[in-house]
């Protein structure tokens, strides 16, 4: 899975065309305020993550994070990614990792 850091930069390498004039003015403007939103983006649950692709990209993940393979859906996708980011927030602030 790849973080919601990594998809927006990756939504700004892919979109780049550069013999476009207008576009790539709009481009750059609106990268350097998707760099600005990313370098302050440090709580990454699901709810910031989704806004984040959303207002950044206009990808609305919703509907794609379900793991078919472990039988989740969207809401139980959501709960396993929040508290797997709070064991990683935990681990790397140096807290007690959650117990759930």
């Amino acid at each position: 899975m790849r973080s919601g850091n990594a998809i927006v930069r990756e939504f700004f390498n892919v979109t780049f065309d550069p013999s476009i004039p207008k576009f790539h003015t709009l481009h750059r403007v609106a990268k350097s305020i998707a760099e600005k939103a990313l370098k302050k983006f440090n709580t990454p649950n699901w709810e910031n993550t989704r806004n984040l692709l959303v207002q950044h990209t206009g990808y609305d993940p919703i509907n794609d994070w379900v793991w078919l393979t472990h039988n989740m859906g969207v809401q139980q996708v959501q709960e396993r990614l929040n508290q797997i980011l709070k064991v990683r927030h935990s681990f790397a602030h140096g807290f007690a990792i959650p117990a759930k």
